[in-house]
């Protein structure tokens, strides 16, 4: 068995397999990492089932805020329609307004 080892082809060839094998598995775990597989579970605990729960949160509070962004411009487009019918009234009220005041300046006139 030492024979096989004291060749410098053979432990080359070692060395070459084992830098192999260890660049293979650190491309394998950044490769779980990034596809979230990576320790998902742990004995009687899963991280899969936070997360997912994590995930449907999320998607609740991104639909609540979907519906409130609606209402928000709803409401603006009623503010906008509320300015504009106050100031027609407020138009209309400054002529009726001038209105009274040169029939009263008739009657006084007269």
């Amino acid at each position: 068995m030492d024979n096989v080892f004291d060749s410098r082809i053979v432990v080359l060839l070692i060395r070459i397999a084992l830098i192999f094998a260890a660049g293979y598995i650190v491309i394998s775990v950044v490769g779980l990492i990034l596809g979230r597989r990576w320790l998902s579970e742990l004995g009687p605990f899963k991280a899969s089932e936070p997360i997912e729960r994590l995930e449907k949160g999320a998607e609740a509070l991104e639909t609540n805020l979907a519906e409130a962004v609606k209402t928000i411009e709803d409401l603006e487009e009623r503010l906008v329609d509320s300015d504009s019918a106050l100031a027609s009234a407020r138009s209309d009220i400054g002529d009726l307004l001038d209105h009274i005041d040169t029939m009263e300046a008739e009657k006084e006139g007269k």
